[in-house]
């Protein structure tokens, strides 16, 4: 390929949660069996392009997967629901996260504070655990993740 389709196409909004580090978007391909193929393939062209390594799929559907084993891309597909659920799920997966740096990793104030099970922290926690690794056990993880919900300006 040449020219400025070489470079590939950003995926749908594209949006850096911890420059250089972590970023969110639509599922590079879509998350649809009839999307485009040559979208898919110049938003996966630009992800190598700009050194990316991973993708986490976070819908339940698992279209278009193969196409990151097709361009060589490394990803976990950790299903959090149907995109039409999604927003409802990372709100409190974020609420969780919030709650939880605020009470600096008390599950049970944590729990409190949301009004909910100890139980259910703790799957949510586990949840982000599968995405996040380390961060949540490491203090600058933990640091970056408080950072990165101020910044991001959510509501939680």
């Amino acid at each position: 390929m040449r020219g400025r389709w070489a470079q590939g196409l950003e995926p749908r909004y594209f949006t850096w949660v911890i420059t250089e580090r972590l970023a969110v978007s639509e599922r590079p391909g879509g998350f649809a069996r009839n999307h485009r193929k040559v979208r898919r393939q110049e938003e996966l062209l630009w992800l190598a392009g700009h050194g990316f390594t991973h993708v986490l799929s976070l819908l339940d559907s698992p279209h278009n997967l193969h196409a990151y084993e097709e361009a060589s891309l490394a990803y976990e597909h950790i299903p959090l629901g149907r995109h039409d659920e999604l927003p409802e799920r990372l709100r409190d997966v974020y609420t969780t996260l919030a709650a939880w740096l605020e009470h600096q990793g008390d599950v049970r104030a944590t729990a409190e504070a949301l009004h909910v099970h100890v139980q259910t922290v703790r799957y949510r926690l586990a949840q982000l655990r599968e995405v996040l690794g380390d961060a949540l056990d490491d203090g600058r993880g933990r640091l970056e993740l408080a950072l990165a919900l101020l910044a991001s300006g959510a509501d939680v």
